[in-house]
């Protein structure tokens, strides 16, 4: 399986949604973008980093600290293999460690910016679910299969209420297979 290095590359507002923010990751090369929704939460924890807040003595920060201190293990790496249901599914990977953590990837990309710690995701889930990079263009492309099954229910309304047949017919048929697996 090759894996590709993401690295973040911004976070942006919803509009019509204070509760929830887009986080876009990058490929090496700045051709891909890989970007996800992030709960109220997160949005704010990453803003204070990429705003230059000090968060030295902030909770993440010291844990990190001092359980690289404590221990014989690193930050090894996190590992992004697949979706489901609408939530990638991450692993962070300890050296040192027997077992590999499930950890939510807006989790672990707030612990790529406070550790370094490298995300690595495979590259064909990368591929199928990046969009090519279009410099600062000020629109966000998100697929439709990383929304939460309330999240697609929202938007199919909206896409009703706005006429939008075509994409309230592709909400609904994602909305379809979600149930059918479910079964």
């Amino acid at each position: 399986m090759k894996f590709i290095q993401l690295y973040f590359k911004s976070l942006s507002e919803v509009v019509g949604n204070d509760n929830l923010a887009v986080i876009t990751l990058i490929d090496s090369d700045h051709r891909r973008t890989l970007t996800f929704v992030c709960d109220n939460d997160i949005k704010l924890q990453l803003a204070m980093r990429t705003n230059g807040v000090q968060c030295a003595k902030r909770l993440p920060e010291v844990l990190a600290r001092a359980v690289g201190m404590s221990t014989d293990w690193s930050c090894g790496k996190i590992e992004v293999c697949s979706l489901v249901a609408g939530e990638y599914q991450a692993l962070l990977l300890l050296q040192g460690a027997d077992t590999p953590l499930p950890i939510r990837l807006s989790d672990a990309v707030l612990l790529s910016l406070i550790t370094d710690c490298p995300i690595m995701m495979d590259g064909q889930l990368f591929y199928k679910q990046s969009s090519v990079y279009m410099g600062n263009d000020s629109k966000t492309l998100i697929p439709v299969n990383i929304l939460d099954d309330k999240q697609l229910e929202k938007e199919l309304e909206k896409a009703v209420n706005a006429e939008n047949y075509h994409l309230a017919a592709y909400i609904q048929e994602e909305l379809k297979k979600r149930k059918n697996i479910g079964k």
